[in-house]
């Protein structure tokens, strides 16, 4: 669902193709080409070193530096290759589906994003933690009529995807849709209360240790460099949320960013024999 939802959001752009890639991708992949790729891109000159613990900066580069000195780049090392931005969002919307071998189904509701780097980022999570806790109380707990509700934020460097993913039976996924986007549209028409302030910032700061601790562990992982290198800092100093967040930023961002004209719904489930 994840796959196919990037998918609509980004078109034409690279963030649209899933890096593990694909049954397709992976059977007309040649032992040449993989060698290929290991000679031009897996080389000293293109690694990025990270250091992680206690220790003293001044230090810790000088012992970096008299270990990996020799690795600097040769003259000849072409700089990877620049990203265009997303640009303006045009996404696929409308609904879509793929029959999966798999029980229950998942619906994702996902809208296009920003990069992580603009300052409406923080406020993009903050919707995601609002919806998806209001659906959560009221689909799983009350209803309940989903199995988990969970929102995701995507922020890349280039431009970015929020979104609603919803594990149920599939004979619900349709009340499911309707009931969070009426949660979506919700937050751009009313108020939100002071509580609900609260206890946003109570549940981003549970949330910024845990994903901390995950960046943490994988920040060696070149595959997450584009999470790494422009953003490391901002869950380092715990920006995860908007310095000022109150009810008329969340209202405005609501009727900016949770638009149904640009959403894109897809379903992926078992289909029965």
């Amino acid at each position: 669902a994840q796959v196919l939802a990037r998918e609509k959001i980004f078109r034409s752009h690279p963030y649209a193709h899933a890096s593990i890639g694909g049954d397709a991708t992976l059977a007309t992949i040649k032992r040449e080409d993989l060698v290929a790729f290991y000679r031009s891109f897996s080389r000293p000159g293109r690694a990025v070193l990270t250091v992680v613990g206690d220790f003293r900066r001044d230090g810790a580069m000088q012992e970096v530096e008299e270990a990996f000195g020799s690795w600097s780049a040769p003259a000849s090392d072409k700089p990877p290759v620049e990203l265009e931005e997303v640009g303006a969002p045009d996404p696929l919307s409308g609904e879509y589906s793929r029959v999966v071998e798999a029980s229950p189904s998942e619906l994702v509701l996902a809208y296009p994003g920003v990069p992580l780097k603009d300052p409406q980022f923080p406020m993009l999570r903050a919707l995601g933690t609002i919806i998806s806790a209001r659906g959560f109380v009221d689909l799983v707990l009350e209803q309940p009529v989903a199995l988990s509700i969970i929102s995701n934020l995507d922020g890349l460097s280039r431009g970015g995807m929020m979104t609603l993913e919803a594990s149920s039976p599939r004979s619900a996924t349709s009340k499911i849709a309707y009931e969070l986007m009426l949660r979506a549209r919700t937050l751009g028409l009313k108020p939100v209360a002071p509580e609900t302030i609260r206890d946003v910032k109570s549940v981003e700061r549970g949330r910024l240790l845990r994903e901390k601790e995950i960046l943490y562990s994988q920040a060696s992982n070149l595959g997450y460099y584009e999470l790494l290198g422009p953003g490391f800092g901002m869950y380092d100093e715990g920006k995860t949320l908007p310095a000022d967040l109150n009810s008329t930023g969340i209202q405005e961002a609501a009727s900016r960013f949770l638009d149904t004209s640009r959403l894109v719904r897809v379903t992926a489930g078992f289909s029965p024999r």
